[in-house]
């Protein structure tokens, strides 16, 4: 059934509006019954039960009131232990004394009760302080509300919170339906929608039948007639070609809401396939859920998923613009991230202690402007930070990328290795472009991070970019620098292509020694002599290993580590600042809760990768031992810290088959013969006086000697002692000879 409300809710009926008489009462509607406020409209169709309203305020018929209690009292006492029922009511006797036969009335049977469930997400308080008309038309709306409970499209009496939500619920439901429905009212205080749809033209033949034509009749018109569209108003023929369906949303009273109260759900016309209501806006809401799952869905995918579910005609710069705004409201927009970038750096601080970040601003254009302009930032978590100086391989790779947003600009990365060989980001930072000053910058940031001094013996990998050179020749001067083998490559190309230059670059670059690197330059210049002079232009010590100190403790000649990382994170390069800073960030903790869950199911000492770079080691080792002069000249080992096929050998054949016996040369004390007449030599033994029980001389040599009565005989000065020495030594060779005579 139709119904058809004021438009401008003040009571007047206009020009243009239908209305039945018997729709509305001047001033007061009352059904059988029912007492009505002025002012409340109750349609001829509203069922309104007689035992639901009250009469104003006044007491139900069956109240007990103390009898002592005054009506003006409002602190009237009652006896709670002595409260009675009312009277019961014959319902049977009820029923034979009333006429059935009476239009809009409705007989509840005594067990047909609408069980009163509780709703929670009701907001209906039901106080009695509510005007009489306005609750029996709040309690007709809920009526209406409860039975569309599962009602999709529109109905009489729905509410809405506001016109915005109104209007977006017409829109789906073009779009869902596919008719032409195009609102032609939009005030502060209603909404009014029609129906454009193109309506079937029939013919009728000779015979009786419908067949459709391929043109409708074409209305003449003369040129100050004006052919009305839609909407109200007056019409030439109204019913000519026009969809009757239409939809009044207007204001409720006073109220913020808005209410459906003119509604015709019929239509008379065909599906559309080109809306109004499709629009870009319309599509960013559908697929916000989408975006933010897979940001990097193509247009053209877009495109035909739309296609498929609305059998809608989109076009491709459609769903362009949709996905750009469905972006824009899930990743925060390009301009207000900036204002929030302090909120969010003090947040990170505060949720990763130990982190380092760092703003930096330039003033405007304006020097009364009280704002600054934002130039770059630098992020160094806590986390990383420990885990680098934990590490101990003091190498970093050095890089930049292109962000792709509104605003241009570069993320500068500083990535390391960790032990299994894998990337190990450092710290980061989003800079206004990459030149000198830039790097200078970042490089100071990160060299008090991690305490890099002017004398610092680090080794830096990276491209041969003019304003990082510098940098780092001014910040580091004693570090190493190493240029990444494939850009130099990349510029070789230019003038000299082919797989053989490659090659012959690649061999000079992996040699270990100066002798090895000379030939295979030489390998070069008789070859070509302008590649060979132009690769001599580039110092060695920034490309080959033969020049490479060992500090580093790595033979990379390539600067995979930034490139790695800038590869994982191409999709934060076209975001928000906030939100690229942010996938950044989520990207490095979900890459240490991986690294842990690899550590946690190695076995042995070594990293997987150690582990598999030893066993090839292993085979390809040679079948017979080397000296340690031959390691030492190859110094694999020591570049790489990784021992080399030499001296895997030797460790194997050690650990099988313990340490061989040793056979060093003899010195020529070692050689002298120790043994004369069969007995071993006091040659290099240290004597024992036996005088004086000193070390280092005999008892002949003694200078303390002994006299005959056992004094210890006094050196004289001059020849008295030499007169006693000597009558001494004929003493006792006069004993000698007395001995002798007697043998």
């Amino acid at each position: 059934m139709q119904i058809n409300v004021d438009d401008n809710a003040d009571g007047n009926v206009d020009e243009g509006d239908d209305v039945d008489d018997t729709n509305v009462d001047e001033g007061l509607n009352e059904n059988e019954g029912a007492n009505v406020d002025e002012g409340a409209n109750v349609d001829e169709g509203d069922d309104v039960d007689d035992t639901n309203v009250d009469e104003g305020l006044n007491e139900n018929e069956g109240d007990n009131v103390d009898e002592g209690a005054s009506e003006s009292d409002s602190d009237y006492l009652v006896d709670k232990d002595n409260n009675m029922d009312g009277p019961k009511v014959d319902m049977q006797d009820y029923k034979m004394n009333i006429d059935l036969s009476v239009k809009d009335f409705k007989v509840v049977d005594k067990y047909e009760f609408e069980e009163d469930v509780l709703d929670n997400e009701a907001f209906d308080s039901g106080s009695k302080s509510d005007d009489e008309g306005n609750s029996i038309r709040r309690h007709s709306l809920r009526f209406l509300r409860k039975q569309n409970v599962n009602n999709n499209t529109f109905f009489l009496g729905q509410i809405f919170g506001t016109k915005q939500e109104a209007k977006e619920r017409i829109k789906k439901y073009a779009v869902e339906t596919r008719r032409l429905i195009k609102i032609v009212k939009d005030d502060k205080k209603r909404v009014r929608a029609i129906c454009q749809g193109e309506m079937p033209k029939f013919e009728v033949k000779e015979d009786g039948t419908q067949v459709l034509k391929d043109e409708g009749p074409v209305v003449e018109k003369s040129q100050n007639e004006k052919v009305n569209v839609g909407g109200r108003g007056k019409k030439t023929n109204p019913h000519q070609y026009l969809c009757p369906w239409v939809l009044l949303v207007s204001k409720d009273g006073d109220q913020e809401s808005w209410i459906v109260k003119t509604l015709n759900t019929v239509h008379k016309c065909v599906n559309c396939r080109d809306l109004y209501a499709c629009t870009s806006t319309f599509l960013c809401l559908q697929m916000l859920e989408q975006i933010e799952e897979n940001p990097g869905i193509p247009v053209q995918a877009v495109r035909e998923q739309f296609q498929r579910k609305f059998e809608l005609n989109i076009s491709k710069m459609k769903a362009y613009i949709a996905k750009i705004k469905a972006k824009r409201q899930v990743q925060g927009d390009y301009k207000t991230q900036y204002t929030l970038l302090r909120s969010y750096v003090e947040e990170l601080c505060n949720t990763n202690p130990g982190s380092t970040v760092h703003i930096e601003v330039e003033p405007g254009r304006n020097p009364d402007d009280t704002t600054r302009v934002f130039k770059r930032i630098y992020v160094c978590l806590g986390g990383l930070k420990q885990g680098f100086k934990a590490i101990g391989r003091h190498m970093l790779g050095l890089d930049g990328a292109f962000m792709k947003g509104q605003y241009p600009g570069q993320v500068l990365s500083a990535v390391g290795a960790d032990p299994n060989n894998n990337i190990y980001p450092v710290a980061y930072a989003i800079v206004e472009a990459e030149n000198l000053s830039s790097w200078t910058w970042f490089l100071q940031c990160l060299g008090d991070d991690l305490d890099l001094g002017s004398n610092s013996h680090f080794t830096f990998i990276s491209d041969r970019q003019k304003g990082l050179m510098a940098a780092i020749q001014k910040l580091f001067p004693l570090a190493e620098h190493r240029f990444c083998l494939k850009h130099i490559h990349e510029n070789m190309k230019l003038s000299y292509k082919g797989k053989l230059y490659k090659d012959k670059l690649w061999k000079a670059a992996k040699c270990t020694t100066i002798v090895q690197f000379e030939e295979a330059m030489e390998e070069l210049k008789a070859f070509n002599k302008n590649a060979h002079a132009w690769l001599s232009k580039i110092p060695p010590q920034h490309w080959t290993l033969s020049h490479f100190s060992g500090r580093a403790v790595s033979n990379m000649l390539m600067n995979n580590t930034c490139e790695s990382f800038n590869s994982k994170i191409i999709d934060a390069r076209d975001k928000p600042i906030i939100s690229a800073l942010e996938y950044i960030r989520e990207y490095l903790m979900r890459r240490i809760v991986t690294i842990l869950m690899v550590q946690q199911r190695t076995e042995g000492l070594l990293s997987p990768y150690a582990q598999q770079t030893l066993e090839e080691i292993k085979k390809r080792q040679p079948g017979i031992l080397c000296s340690g002069m031959v390691m030492i000249s190859i110094r694999a080992w020591e570049i790489s810290g990784i021992p080399c096929r030499h001296a895997v050998a030797t460790i194997w054949f050690m650990a099988t088959n313990g340490r061989p016996k040793k056979a060093r040369r003899k010195s020529a004390v070692e050689m002298e013969d120790m043994t004369k007449g069969g007995k071993l030599s006091k040659k290099y033994a240290v004597q024992t006086c036996g005088n004086c029980k000193g070390k280092g001389h005999n008892k002949r040599s003694c200078s303390k000697k002994p006299s005959e009565g056992g004094a210890k005989v006094k050196t004289a000065v001059g020849g008295d002692a030499k007169g006693k020495r000597k009558q001494h030594n004929d003493g006792g060779k006069g004993k000698a000879a007395k001995k002798s005579k007697k043998a």
